[in-house]
């Protein structure tokens, strides 16, 4: 795992060649192509993704595999700003709208971290844009907030619902206001 982490291809290679098993989990149950992606080694990860399935849904699971709270590949790859490596995941299946304990989304993280060209990638992955996490909270929601104005524009123009509540209420038009972002509240 640590050279998967490291970004060590030529080692991930021979250790995958030796047999190492490209499933295993630590004790967070995260697997080396979790760490790949947490670091965007999108080399790394499509020889994970590869290595010694037998076949598509062998690599499906390994793919979508979550760590101990939840995160997934994907997930882990857009809350780090990882394009490529995020359009590497999307093309072998990673499960787009899959969250982790708190409810949260790839595209939920992708906001909050501001990763414009992965929220991008993932909203022509047609990812669920009103998907709410805990508490009832958007990605659309958070955008506004933030004060993240290219983000709202491009969660409205996929359909984000405007006068959503999360659940004590709140819209993304108060969210906004109460962080004094007065552009994304006009």
């Amino acid at each position: 795992m640590f050279a998967a982490e490291e970004g060590l291809e030529p080692t991930v290679q021979l250790l995958l060649e030796a047999g190492a098993d490209a499933d295993a989990q630590d004790k967070d149950w995260q697997t080396a192509l979790i760490y790949a992606s947490v670091n965007g080694h999108a080399g790394i990860a499509r020889l994970l993704i590869g290595a010694s399935a037998a076949n598509a849904s062998e690599r499906e699971k390994r793919v979508n595999a979550q760590a101990k709270r939840g995160g997934t590949a994907l997930i882990y790859a857009s809350v780090n700003g990882h394009e490529e490596t995020v359009k590497l995941l999307l093309a072998t299946k990673a499960k787009v709208n899959a969250q982790d304990k708190r409810g949260s989304t790839a595209l939920i993280h992708a906001v909050v971290k501001g990763h414009v060209a992965v929220v991008k990638v993932l909203l022509a992955a047609r990812v669920n844009v009103v998907a709410q996490a805990n508490g009832g909270v958007t990605a659309f929601m958070l955008a506004a907030m933030l004060g993240e104005d290219k983000l709202v524009e491009l969660l409205l123009e996929k359909g984000a619902e405007i006068n959503m509540q999360e659940d004590a209420g709140l819209t993304a038009l108060m969210l906004s206001a109460h962080e004094h972002h007065t552009v994304s509240a006009r």
